[in-house]
């Protein structure tokens, strides 16, 4: 009734049931028994990014990072809040910080990367999803949306091929795409 770590594993299996107000109660009753224990607020942060509620994975991700500030998983997180919120110098401060504490950190490259893209920082987005598919050769969503930025400079040899690549591992928009227009066959 009292064990912390029992409440947070819980919360986790609960949300990974898809019984999200389930997992929150255990991870609230996990903060209440240890408010010093990061994990709780860091997998709070996440089930509230992965549902849309930002502002209240911010909070969380941030009470994480106050207890724990090493933590890569919280700033990545937060960051990922802050896209999705459109609120991007923010995310790219979490997203640099996330690289720095771990260089080969391909979501955070790749995410980084999109936020460049959003901005029509063309060069910069290629370069971080550069760096995403060197730390891991078959990121479907790096290699997607490299190929988006080769097509959309009329680079189509390396687009196609990237694209190609991308829907052997299950994203097939930017291939497909690419087909309508007659840059790929």
């Amino acid at each position: 009734k009292d064990n912390v770590f029992a409440h947070n594993m819980l919360g986790m299996a609960y949300f990974e049931k898809g019984k999200t107000d389930k997992a929150i109660d255990h991870l609230n009753q996990a903060i209440h028994i240890s408010p010093n224990f990061f994990l709780s607020y860091q997998y709070l942060g996440n089930i509230y990014r992965d549902t849309g509620r930002h502002d209240l994975a911010i909070r969380h991700y941030n009470e994480s990072i106050r207890l724990m500030p090493d933590k890569v998983e919280s700033y990545y997180g937060r960051g990922s809040s802050y896209i999705e919120m459109k609120q991007y110098q923010p995310a790219i401060n979490d997203l640099n910080t996330s690289i720095r504490l771990k260089p080969d950190y391909a979501d955070a490259f790749n995410n980084r990367a999109f936020i460049f893209l959003m901005l029509d920082q063309y060069q910069k987005a290629l370069e971080d999803y550069n760096r995403a598919i060197l730390a891991k050769p078959y990121h479907a969503k790096a290699l997607n949306n490299r190929a988006f930025i080769y097509l959309s400079t009329g680079n189509t040899g390396p687009g196609c091929l990237d694209a190609e690549k991308a829907c052997k591992l299950g994203i097939c928009s930017t291939l497909q795409l690419a087909k309508e227009k007659g840059l790929c066959r």
